[in-house]
């Protein structure tokens, strides 16, 4: 039996107004040692999952987490696609294939794994307090300027001394993975890059777009040249607006360094020759148009004329956390398994081409021919990896498709309800007016004012009049929206049922439930949860039951996904 109409139209609207919006949360902040500057000068818009570690004197530095989505097992990273492709830039920018994972474990047990990276530029005062503290002059007038001017190799400097210092005074302050503790670094290239386009936070076509979504124009995001914006020189840090994961002045403002050599780019992967370090994301001196996540420069090491390390006022740096890779004898292990799985999955994927490359490496007469025989299978194996790995981004793909198939599934059917019930309350309500009517005609009926006599007979004729227009009118158009809504439903109903077959098809059972975990874990970044991770479930849920032989019926995963939406609405309140 249907709910009343009141509550039913608060349930429906409710569920629309969510499926349409976005909720954010914060998670536990890591503790250190109690800052002494104010916030202003280290964190002037802080989050309520930000990491606050402790500086010298009394500072403080802020980084964000950066969740990395992939699937179980010591051996699984998330392939993301770099870069840019434009003709001028293409021996530089073009786009590539990268891969990447966070060294740390999400705070829940489902949380994707994520690193860290600073939330703003280190600014002039943390440098001071890092390399040369003088504590009673920090912090200083214009401390919150990005510490520019300063070498890679000072940078790196930088990274180096913080690490040490906070071993020693606020270790407990580190994330951890096991047995190992974080220490800062300058980020990877894809660690930055990945980071400054809003990694999971922001969908496929948002990752791959010039910029992070800036929908109050660039202005409001980025220092870039002129007088609109950074006015030849850089800004204090947190002025403007962050991006997607919370870092600000990402872009613009000063370039970074990062840990690598710049190496071109060779049609989609890096050429063999390592330079100089790289800075990324531009300045206050790169104009608007060439503001982009790709943009890469190589800046000389060093000064020719001079012999100093190179500095620029235009090149700053934020830096991130960072663990050992291996930190036991049990992790080894486990890699090794991991890498024996992987490595039988491939062959079994290989129409035994490795299976009969085996024997004959084995039974090689000579070196050189075991060596060549070995080369060929590496290659073969490589091959096998990067097409389990598209296999996976597509069945990733499918599965998000079908979750935003339902979503129009259950939009279409709650607002159905949500016109049904507003209907029924105009009705309810014509009605409460003519009784209002009535009554008053019944405290006039003793008047001896004809006038208001006939003035309340007038009202109440109108009423009906007005009465009987409204309900021919909604007669009309309930008739003219279930004949359409009944077909638009059925036409997105049967369209999820394809992609949910499509699915069955494509994967096992572990493939489904491996790939699914993935898809919610980036469906929480970017909208905390709720409704999409729902759907996601059920609909992970339908394509192993489609797996299984057992499809669902339209009727069923209609209701399966209406109940998902209603599950997470909460209890009305008694009066």
């Amino acid at each position: 039996m249907r709910e009343r109409s009141p509550n039913r139209w608060r349930r429906a609207t409710a569920v629309i107004v969510a499926l349409c919006g976005v909720v954010a949360s914060g998670s536990t902040l890591a503790q250190g040692a109690a800052p002494t500057w104010p916030k202003e000068t280290w964190n002037p818009k802080a989050s309520p999952d930000d990491l606050v570690l402790p500086l010298p004197c009394g500072g403080a530095i802020a980084f964000r987490p950066v969740a990395t989505p992939v699937t179980q097992g010591v051996l699984s990273d998330r392939e993301a696609m770099l870069g840019w492709s434009n003709a001028d830039t293409d021996y530089s920018e073009f786009l590539h294939r990268s891969f990447i994972v966070g060294g740390f474990a999400g705070e829940a047990a489902d949380a994707p794994r994520r690193y860290f990276i600073a939330k703003y530029e280190v600014t002039v005062d943390q440098y001071a307090a890092v390399i040369e503290p003088d504590c009673g002059a920090l912090p200083t007038a214009n401390g919150r300027l990005p510490k520019a001017n300063v070498a890679w190799h000072e940078a790196t400097m930088f990274t180096v001394r913080l690490s040490t210092w906070l071993m020693k005074n606020a270790r407990q302050a580190l994330p951890r993975e096991g047995e190992a503790v974080a220490f800062v670094r300058l980020p990877t290239e894809p660690e930055w890059e990945y980071a400054a386009r809003g990694g999971s936070k922001v969908t496929d076509v948002e990752f791959g777009a010039q910029t992070f979504p800036m929908p109050d124009g660039m202005q409001r995001y980025v220092w870039f040249q002129g007088t609109r914006s950074a006015g030849g020189a850089a800004h204090p840090i947190g002025r403007l607006e962050p991006n997607p994961l919370g870092l600000f002045d990402i872009l613009g403002n000063v370039s970074e360094w990062t840990i690598e050599p710049y190496r071109l780019n060779k049609v989609g992967r890096a050429h063999g020759l390592a330079g100089s370090p790289v800075a990324r994301g531009g300045d206050y001196l790169t104009s608007e148009r060439r503001i982009r996540s790709a943009l890469r420069r190589e800046v000389p090491a060093f000064n020719v004329t001079t012999g100093e390390p190179a500095r620029s006022p235009q090149i700053g740096f934020r830096p991130a956390l960072a663990r050992t890779t291996t930190t036991s004898d049990s992790e080894v292990q486990a890699m090794q398994r991991a890498f024996a799985a992987e490595a039988e999955s491939n062959a079994s994927a290989s129409d035994n081409a490795l299976d009969l490359l085996k024997p004959l490496r084995r039974d090689a007469p000579d070196d050189k021919l075991k060596s060549e025989l070995e080369r060929i299978e590496a290659t073969l194996m490589t091959a096998n990896r990067k097409i389990k790995e598209k296999e996976a981004l597509v069945l990733r793909g499918v599965i998000a498709t079908a979750v935003h198939a339902a979503r129009q599934v259950v939009v279409q059917r709650t607002t159905e309800d949500v016109a049904a019930a507003m209907a029924q309350t105009q009705k309810d309500a014509i009605a409460v007016q003519r009784e209002i009517i009535v009554s008053q005609q019944k405290l006039a009926a003793g008047a001896r004012e004809e006038a208001l006599r006939s003035a309340l007979r007038i009202q109440e004729q109108r009423m009906r009049d007005a009465a009987h227009a409204y309900e021919e009118v909604v007669k009309y158009v309930t008739n003219f929206t279930a004949k359409r809504s009944a077909g638009a439903l059925a036409s997105l109903m049967a369209e999820y049922l394809r992609i949910v077959m499509m699915a069955a098809h494509m994967a096992d059972r572990e493939a489904l439930d491996r790939e699914g975990k993935v898809v919610m874990q980036e469906l929480e970044q970017r909208s905390r949860g709720g409704y999409l991770v729902a759907f996601a479930k059920v609909a992970v849920g339908h394509m192993k039951a489609a797996q299984g032989g057992t499809p669902p019926s339209a009727a069923q995963a209609e209701a399966d996904l209406i109940a998902a939406a209603n599950a997470l609405q909460p209890a009305p309140q008694r009066r």
